[in-house]
């Protein structure tokens, strides 16, 4: 799993290196780690292939939406970790057809994060509310998204300039 990881990561670092590390930055007690990589201290794959690094929602988010893993996660309030708005978002899969694995997240800290899986699987329309939410695309468009259209609305909407300067001061080291 890390080996594909590595890879999800190369291919996004080449055209969005800034919105990664951005968000990977907010990642529960990933700061520094993410600082050395800036800093051209660690690279990517070494970071994820040590045994500090953990798994983040982030992580969990380009998995699934390059595996089409039917994945909701789902917080008690906003995904703040990831700069959204919303207290859930589906990962990947097919609202309409896929059973799902829900994943509760858990609030932001400085630690690695416990996460919590909701068993069994079940298609969205069973729970409470889904069905008539499903109906119209329109009515959860800001729950659900692919990993690339997340990080051309994160990038729009929330990256300082600061880190910017930071991200382009660190690749020239």
């Amino acid at each position: 799993m890390k080996k594909k990881l590595i890879h999800l990561y190369q291919q996004y670092e080449s055209s969005n290196k800034s919105k990664v590390y951005d968000i990977l930055r907010k990642q529960n007690g990933k700061l520094s780690m993410i600082k050395k990589v800036i800093q051209n201290k660690l690279t990517m794959e070494d970071l994820i292939t040590s045994e500090d690094y953990y798994l983040t929602t982030l992580d969990m988010w380009i998995l699934a939406s390059e595996l089409k893993l039917p994945i909701m996660l789902f917080s008690q309030s906003p995904l703040e970790n990831l700069n959204l708005k919303v207290d859930w978002i589906i990962m990947g899969g097919n609202p309409l057809k896929d059973r799902f694995f829900f994943i509760r997240s858990p609030a932001i800290s400085n630690k690695c994060p416990e996460y919590r899986v909701v068993t069994p699987q079940r298609p969205l329309y069973e729970l409470d509310g889904f069905g008539t939410i499903l109906e119209n695309p329109d009515n959860y468009i800001d729950n659900n998204m692919d990993f690339e259209s997340y990080l051309k609305m994160i990038w729009q909407n929330t990256l300082r300039p600061s880190m910017q300067l930071l991200v382009q001061v660190g690749s020239m080291l």
